[in-house]
């Protein structure tokens, strides 16, 4: 299995360029969440200038961010098979990480192939307790460097943030199997 910074990578690579299989933008995900609102939090303010009892937040690592761009928050999986089944059979033979790449890279559809399994596995790991760190690198990305934001910023200006998803995924991406065998095609 790869590792999960050159899986974070690959994926602000990937989604740079617009190659994500969700069908375009301007989608909503939902609703507007204010901060201190919620379920029995009457009498509390949404913001400055409001009456009544802070909620408290604020601040902090994981502060919300509107900016959703170019790198998204929320990632989707791709439920679409793309990669070859002689692509994963040769995967289980592979022990490092230039043995994987060798495999995908020789899979007849090597860009989409790869491309779903790096979304997968980033999909797979926030589910699993990371999207917190995920959204906060995000946000580094869109705010400080959107126009660069490959290695260069992610391994300098958004390196805390990164730092922080990187170990959070590397404790969960092993529980990610299913996720990533949902790009091979059955044999």
């Amino acid at each position: 299995m790869r590792k999960i910074g050159t899986t974070l990578a690959a994926c602000a690579m990937l989604l740079a360029l617009g190659c994500d299989s969700r069908g375009g933008g301007g989608t909503d995900a939902g609703g507007i969440v204010l901060m201190d609102s919620g379920p029995g939090m009457t009498g509390t303010d949404a913001g400055p200038g409001m009456t009544g009892t802070d909620a408290g937040g604020g601040g902090g690592m994981f502060a919300p961010c509107t900016a959703n761009s170019p790198l998204p928050q929320n990632i989707a999986s791709s439920s679409t098979p793309v990669c070859a089944a002689s692509t994963a059979t040769c995967l289980e033979g592979c022990a490092d990480n230039a043995c994987a790449d060798a495999c995908i890279m020789a899979d007849p559809n090597a860009t989409m192939c790869n491309q779903c399994i790096v979304i997968n596995q980033l999909s797979c790991v926030n589910t699993m307790g990371c999207q917190a760190q995920w959204a906060e690198v995000a946000c580094c990305v869109n705010t400080t460097c959107p126009t660069d934001m490959m290695l260069g910023c992610i391994d300098t200006t958004c390196a805390a943030a990164n730092s922080a998803w990187e170990t959070c995924a590397d404790g969960v991406v092993s529980g990610c199997g299913a996720a990533i065998s949902a790009c091979f095609m059955a044999p």
